[in-house]
């Protein structure tokens, strides 16, 4: 299927109680080095993740507006998602362009969804960037 759009955006997806709620537990979650393609490597990916149990509720609201943009905008056939990862990031930190897809098949990743929970106005930089790959603008 050809997408209509590349990307779907919700503002304002979740409120900014459940986004503090969200980062009180990611917090707490166990910690391990980002890693980029499998592997640690801090010249692609300095950062401090840790992954959400499947049987959460916040992999449930990610679903709700996972299923929604994938309804409205692409229809590909998702049955199934990964466990939803919490990203801190500290004072130069950063995760370099990256592609968010490993394998072909069933268990591809046919969407990536991004929450963010910190409010802009704290910080600096940190943007993130969705290229074309067919056309490499960004």
């Amino acid at each position: 299927m050809l997408l209509r759009v590349p990307y779907w955006s919700f503002k304002d997806a979740v409120s900014a109680d459940v986004c503090d709620l969200i980062i009180k537990e990611g917090k707490a979650l166990e910690k391990q080095p980002g890693q980029a393609g499998g592997k640690v490597d801090p010249k692609i990916r300095k950062s401090e993740i840790g992954w959400f149990p499947h049987a959460s509720w916040v992999k449930a609201i990610m679903l709700s507006h996972i299923h929604a943009a994938n309804n409205q905008a692409w229809g590909f056939h998702v049955h199934d998602a990964e466990q939803v990862q919490f990203t801190h990031y500290g004072l130069n930190e950063f995760y370099d362009a990256h592609i968010d897809a490993f394998e072909l098949g069933d268990g591809m990743r046919k969407v990536s969804a991004v929450l963010q929970l910190s409010d802009p106005k704290t910080y600096v930089g940190g943007r993130l960037q969705l290229q074309d790959t067919y056309t490499g603008q960004f």
